[in-house]
């Protein structure tokens, strides 16, 4: 059964919540290889889909008194994680639109003041020289802006898209506390069933009073009881920290996270703010 494959599984040590990339906090993602969280966050995500079908199939996971307050914050990061994937969607689609405006007008104000250093023979010289100074006040108004673009691109990369990147970050590290965790309640479920299997084993084993190797299987069969129940306490033990650890950190993340979000809105307002009125001056 799907208990009995995690029984095996090597859950190692669970994390704490990651919330230190918020503003002012130092970056401590570790090194790894090219898209070895993802692979690692999209694994836990199919771990916890069979979880749910094995909930719905009618097989019960340990709960802790905490489950309600788990499961509340399981929606929690469902929803944020789900509003800051859209901020960092937008906040990469609106750096690009400035890197590409900046293409534009560069290579615009590029051309109109080639366009001005030319003669228009055509022309009487009077009209010829004023054509060729609008042109070149043209040009110039025009790489104006497109270094007002590039400015803002650097501005929103550094300010707005690298810390919405963090956002995304510190949700993830959330939703894979929950899953870790979710994996020892699969684990605990697993123990408990092999100690309810070695119970009813050395039952069976006292019935049969005329086996020549009663004593020495009851021998064994007790070993590997104590054995299943040091590992469900083990297990146990190890859910119970899983549990109190999400509840202590959520405690600080929410606040934060609250703040962090707050912010990432206000230098969205005050980056659209200041482009207007950059944008109003361009053209001196």
């Amino acid at each position: 059964s799907g208990a009995a494959a995690a029984d095996g599984a090597d859950l190692g040590d669970d994390e704490s919540i990651d919330h230190s990339g918020g503003r002012g906090g130092e970056e401590r993602a570790p090194k790894k290889k090219p898209g070895g969280g993802n692979d690692r966050f999209h694994r836990l995500k199919k771990f916890a889909s069979r979880v749910r079908v094995k909930m719905a199939s009618g097989s019960s996971l340990e709960r802790s008194d905490d489950e309600p307050a788990i499961e509340e914050i399981e929606d929690y990061a469902a929803g944020l994680e789900a509003q800051v994937q859209s901020f960092a969607k937008n906040a990469s689609a609106l750096v690009k639109t400035y890197r590409d405006r900046n293409t534009a007008l560069d290579s615009v104000s590029k051309k109109l003041a080639a366009i001005g250093g030319l003669s228009f023979p055509n022309a009487p010289a009077v009209e010829s020289e004023r054509l060729s100074a609008l042109l070149a006040n043209v040009g110039h108004s025009t790489s104006d802006l497109a270094l007002i673009e590039l400015e803002e691109h650097d501005d929103l990369a550094d300010n707005l898209e690298t810390p919405v990147q963090e956002l995304a970050r510190e949700v993830r590290s959330l939703r894979m506390a929950l899953e870790r965790r979710r994996e020892v309640q699969v684990n605990l479920a697993s123990r408990k069933k092999k100690v309810e299997l070695k119970n009813e084993e050395l039952d069976s084993i006292r019935h049969v009073s005329s086996h020549p190797f009663r004593d020495s299987q009851l021998a064994a069969g007790s070993e590997m009881l104590k054995e299943a129940e040091q590992k469900e306490a083990a297990t146990r033990d190890e859910f119970t920290a899983a549990t109190l650890r999400i509840l202590r950190e959520v405690e600080r993340f929410r606040p934060k996270m609250r703040d962090n979000i707050r912010w990432v809105l206000s230098t969205w307002a005050s980056a659209q703010m200041d482009y207007s009125i950059k944008a109003s001056t361009g053209w001196g």
